[in-house]
């Protein structure tokens, strides 16, 4: 006859590391523009050339002087840096380009179940599960918190976890910062 003990530190599943975190890949990732983005570009000393713009279908945006900018892809610092290299290209002299992104449309994160406001919502860069859950309206009073699920796609890979948002919205455990594509789901309370 074989016996096994286990033992259990927490009834709380701990959160994977790889979870609290996003690696370089994931982070530039979640930071590049795609088509619907929107964002503004502002070059110093050149009211004309500065404003707002939204990636269009094909990828890229019309910009003054230098015409069709490829967009899909790139980062803001990237756009930067292109806008600077094209308009120093001889239109202005050093040139000084700074691309603020407003709003990630093509990348959005979703909040189910007991929430105020279920739906979904755009992503923003840095964004945690609190802030997710803040935007769709906080918790309802039958949430059962602790029990929150993120779900995760990384590499065609559904990955799942549980999450204890109430301890970590109490300080208890650290944050989740959340890509674009998470799933949270929180479930209702067993009474």
């Amino acid at each position: 006859m074989v016996f096994s003990v286990f033992s259990c530190s927490s009834t709380v599943p701990h959160t994977p590391p790889e979870m609290g975190a996003l690696k370089p890949q994931e982070r530039v990732q979640a930071a590049t523009l795609d088509v619907g983005d929107i964002f503004d570009i502002r070059v110093y000393g050149e009211k004309e050339l500065s404003g707002t713009f939204r990636v269009g279908p094909d990828g890229t945006i019309r910009f003054p002087l230098v015409n069709e900018i490829p967009v899909k892809g790139r980062t803001a610092e990237d756009l930067a840096d292109l806008l600077r290299e094209r308009l120093a290209d001889g239109f202005i002299r050093r040139p000084q380009v700074v691309v603020f992104v407003k709003e990630f449309r093509s990348k959005k994160i979703f909040v189910l179940g007991e929430v105020a406001k279920p739906g979904t919502f755009p992503y923003e860069t840095g964004m945690n599960i609190v802030q997710a859950i803040t935007m769709a309206g906080g918790l309802s009073v039958l949430s059962a918190a602790n029990k929150t699920v993120l779900t995760r796609s990384q590499n065609n890979i559904e990955q799942r976890i549980v999450v204890p948002v109430n301890d970590i919205s109490k300080g208890r455990r650290p944050n989740i910062i959340l890509v674009p594509g998470d799933i949270i789901f929180v479930p209702e309370s067993v009474l």
